[in-house]
């Protein structure tokens, strides 16, 4: 257990064991003041006699297996009925295909997903192939036909990903007028919601942000998306349907409206970036005061 700082720790974050990485910036902000935090794997968690007195926040959902759901299921049932408040019931957990097909039976996404099965064809096209659990992103590009389609599944299940883990997403993005295409979030912590910094791209796999320090135009704009969450009322909404007390909504515009991606319930938290420009410092460091408010204002409630 990584430890913010001496003493036991108030929030727990229970996450598997090797992405406790994406909850460094918080364990060393709060390591001089603030609540006390501690990030526990499931592996010490599920198999502890017992859990000190805290309020703990169950991520890493979609990294676990259906075993694994159960058992943490059972362990937060276990901490609620001793009183302890505890986020992310995973007993509610919607896996990325439940999620979308979910989103769109709902009204909300104007788009869908199938599972991939040998018959599967999609009554709309284009579509693309990723996995249900993970978030390594697309397996395909886009498919526009049912032979081409069959080759892509193929060509995951020989590459070593379970048949079963295996989903076709309907495409639904949009680039800005500019051209670039962008993903939106917005991040749930209890009762709190605020932006995240947007992600830019040329390409419709907006994940990793290759514009990032190239792209002084939109600057202003994500500064202003992450000061007035202009979507946060709308994902609230989303946050509800999945059941998700933590984590991060990814979206993107369509139309004018949002189209849900998916919930990350163990998003990397960067709370600086030296290299960045100083618009996009200020961006993270709107991001991070509304982050650590809420973790503070989770600490006074637990």
């Amino acid at each position: 257990m990584h430890l913010s700082r001496e003493g036991p720790p108030l929030i727990v974050f229970l996450v598997t064991r090797k992405h406790a990485y994406t909850l460094a910036d918080v364990l060393a902000a709060t390591a001089a003041g603030g609540p006390r935090v501690a990030a526990m794997s499931y592996e010490r968690a599920l198999t502890a006699p017992a859990l000190p007195p805290a309020t703990y926040v169950f991520t890493d959902l979609d990294r676990l297996t259906r075993q694994g759901l159960d058992r943490a299921a059972a362990c937060h049932h276990r901490l609620r009925r001793a009183g302890m408040r505890a986020l992310n019931d995973p007993a509610r957990f919607l896996d990325r295909l439940q999620l979308l097909q979910a989103l769109h039976a709902a009204g909300i996404n104007p788009f869908t997903a199938w599972r991939a099965t040998p018959e599967l064809v999609p009554p709309r096209w284009p579509v693309f192939v990723r996995r249900i659990h993970g978030h390594q992103g697309p397996l395909s590009g886009l498919v526009h036909d049912p032979e081409h389609l069959h080759r892509e599944i193929a060509a995951a299940v020989a590459a070593g990903c379970p048949p079963d883990d295996l989903i076709v997403v309907e495409y639904c993005a949009e680039p800005l007028p500019c051209g670039f295409f962008c993903k939106f979030s917005v991040f749930r912590f209890g009762d709190v919601a605020f932006a995240e910094a947007c992600v830019f791209d040329d390409g419709w796999v907006a994940k990793r942000g290759e514009l990032r320090f190239d792209r002084p135009d939109l600057d202003a704009g994500e500064l202003r998306v992450v000061r007035e969450n202009p979507h946060g009322q709308a994902m609230a909404q989303v946050f509800a349907l999945a059941g998700i007390e933590y984590g991060r909504v990814d979206f993107g515009m369509v139309g004018g409206r949002p189209a849900i991606y998916e919930i990350n319930t163990n998003p990397h938290i960067e709370l600086a970036d030296p290299a960045a420009t100083p618009v996009q410092q200020e961006t993270l460091r709107v991001v991070g005061r509304n982050y650590l408010a809420a973790l503070a204002r989770l600490d006074r409630a637990g």
